[in-house]
């Protein structure tokens, strides 16, 4: 939207955001969009960093005063707009604050009821804050329980989303898993480098390849991920022509017997092969997902 808006209308739009930033309480989807009208001015960007500061969504954990109950919670996911809005020092420094008093709080109830499964998003709260500290490590890692606070939450989210190694979720049998070690990765794709990134996107076509395990059009849309924000790269051959042997792999057919949402698997396979195209590359697989994606109107599965 921000692209084909005018330089008044973005004023306008620019303005009524510095309006909603004076709310206390703010949901994420209102900074997801007034990142983009607020980052070229200074005094609304310094409105932007204050609302979140002062929000009571960031790090918010739904556990109950008494620490023996959790309602169902939302959070502020701040991963989706602090690598667009700058955040001042100070600002990280108490968003970190506050992070280690929530963390304390959910890790001590997580601690309680060992073993339970949760309603809430507890996973992706752990995670989120993990992604925090990945991305403020060299601004906050100087600090004396950084390294600890660091490895207590990366403890818990092992423990509470069942995985304990990226590795170990990518290979797991269990869908559940493997879509948490998949997210996992994507929200922490600026931490890694990467050779590591190649070496979980060579895992994830391999697995693919094998069409022995459910998940794989997960897989695939994580792929599509990777290449279209150059995590797989023009230059990453292997991981290229895996994606390329992913494509010759299936069929519509194939696909849904290997239990893929087919509408979900075509747009991705038909992305996929469009970037590849792009490349230099061709291939009956190539052509086989592009001219199926054109060919119908995806609207529910075959």
């Amino acid at each position: 939207m921000y692209r084909i808006l005018s330089e008044k209308q973005r004023s306008i739009v620019a303005d009524k955001s510095a309006e909603m930033l004076a709310k206390q309480t703010i949901p994420d989807e209102v900074y997801r969009t007034t990142q983009f009208f607020v980052k070229y001015d200074k005094e609304k960007r310094q409105q932007f960093v204050a609302s979140v500061c002062r929000n009571p969504l960031l790090w918010n954990n739904g556990v109950l005063n008494d620490g023996a109950g959790m309602e169902v919670f939302h959070y502020l996911k701040l991963s989706g707009y602090m690598e667009r809005v700058r955040f001042d020092k100070d600002s990280i420094v108490e968003i970190y604050e506050k992070m280690k008093a929530s963390a304390n709080k959910l890790l001590a109830y997580i601690d309680m009821h060992k073993g339970m499964t949760f309603i809430a998003d507890v996973d992706g709260l752990l995670s989120e804050m993990l992604t925090f500290l990945n991305t403020y490590r060299s601004r906050l890692s100087s600090r004396s329980d950084y390294d600890g606070i660091y490895e207590t939450i990366s403890k818990a989210y092992h423990e509470v989303s069942g995985f304990n190694s990226i590795e170990e979720g990518l290979l797991s049998e269990y869908e559940e898993e493997l879509k948490n070690a998949l997210s996992y990765i994507y929200e922490n794709k600026r931490v890694f480098t990467h050779n590591q990134m190649s070496d979980y996107a060579n895992i994830i076509i391999n697995r693919v390849l094998l069409r022995n395990s459910d998940g794989l059009d997960i897989c695939i849309a994580y792929l599509r991920l990777f290449l279209n924000e150059k995590l797989i790269g023009k230059a990453d051959n292997t991981l290229i022509e895996g994606l390329v042997n992913v494509l010759n792999r299936y069929d519509k057919d194939s696909a849904q017997n290997c239990n893929m949402d087919l509408v979900m698997a075509t747009r991705d396979m038909a992305t996929i092969g469009k970037v590849l195209q792009k490349y230099g590359y061709s291939s009956t697989g190539i052509d086989y997902w592009i001219k199926l994606r054109a060919s119908r109107r995806f609207m529910t599965n075959f």
